[in-house]
Formats: structure tokens, sequence, C-alpha cells
């Protein structure tokens, strides 16, 4: 398995669209290899994490060349973690 974990020190205002972020999570689960998100939100500091899971690198590759077809999701993360070693506990 790969875990992405993408970071927003300010989470971007489009995260606040629920029509919007729900057509896109749709979206993203319905790309082969994708098997979990979340979206983890601190209202202190207001950083957004951005936790994806994938069956593997080569389905992660794949993906990030695809468009989603509808709006904008914000600006680009301000770092991109690639995780692959898990150990579940």
């Amino acid at each position: 398995m790969v875990i992405r974990i993408a970071t927003y020190n300010k989470k971007p205002a489009q995260h606040d669209n629920a029509p919007l972020m729900a057509a896109f999570h749709a979206w993203l689960r319905l790309q082969p290899g994708f098997r979990a998100g979340w979206q983890i939100h601190d209202s202190k500091s207001d950083k957004t994490l951005s936790v994806n899971v994938w069956a593997d690198l080569a389905s992660y590759q794949a993906m990030k060349d695809r468009i989603f077809p509808g709006a904008s999701t914000g600006p680009q993360p301000d770092k991109v973690e690639i995780f692959d070693e898990l150990v579940e506990f």
C-alpha cells in the first residue's frame, strides 16, 4: 500500500464547498487502486491534511495524470509526502 499525505498550511476556501468536495471525493473513490481517504482539519491552526491510501505506487502515480472534471478544489498543497510501508495495529 501507498499512503499520500498532503499538507495545507492554511485550509483552502474550496474545502468548505460541500457539494464540490463531495463530487471530488466521489470521483476519487472511483479511481483504480484508491482504498481510503480522509481530510483532517485543525481549526485552531487552520492546517489541513489530506490522507489517501492507494493499493500501490503505480495506482497513485496513474491518478496524478487524471484531471477532476469539476471545478478547482483549491491550490496545490504546501507539502506532499508518500509513504510506502504500512504497519497496521
